[in-house]
């Protein structure tokens, strides 16, 4: 068992030091990632209001070209008002967070111009994570046929 650990760690290093000889013999830059934190370092309220803006207004966009997150999102509000029994609804209101924060810091600390940002990736990144809602759509009608199986009986 160590020793297959030892060689799955040794692989993976190994395959992290070739990319990066591939990465300097070919003079590719290692670290591509178009996030810095140079937009709080040079603090812009007018820069952060902007981001923040521009994110707000192209989230709500997407949620309402897609369907299901939308209704997900809408059921998660709903049930935490209505709804007694909140244990099942922690993972999806914890999902509903990180989401909504992974979003936010994702576009927040983006180097490139946001616009285009988000208009290239936001709507996949909605679709994607609108998967996870369909659990919560699919709970939500079975409860309501389970209520109506049970009132169909008496009548």
């Amino acid at each position: 068992y160590f020793r297959e650990k030892t060689i799955i760690f040794l692989s993976f290093l190994f395959l992290i030091v070739l990319k990066y000889y591939v990465y300097s013999y070919y003079e590719f830059e290692a670290n591509a990632q178009p996030y810095n934190f140079k937009e709080f370092i040079l603090f812009s309220f007018e820069n952060i209001y902007y981001r923040l803006e521009k994110i707000v207004i192209y989230l709500v966009y997407y949620s309402l070209k897609n369907p299901i997150f939308l209704i997900g999102i809408i059921l998660i509000f709903f049930l935490n008002f209505y709804k007694k029994n909140k244990i099942l609804l922690k993972n999806f209101n914890l999902y509903f967070i990180f989401n909504t924060v992974f979003i936010f810091s994702a576009y927040l600390f983006r180097d490139l111009e946001i616009v285009y940002s988000l208009k290239t990736t936001l709507e996949r990144i909605v679709f994607t994570s609108s998967g996870f809602y369909v659990y919560l759509v699919i709970l939500f009608i079975n409860k309501i046929f389970e209520i109506n199986k049970k009132k169909w009986k008496f009548l």
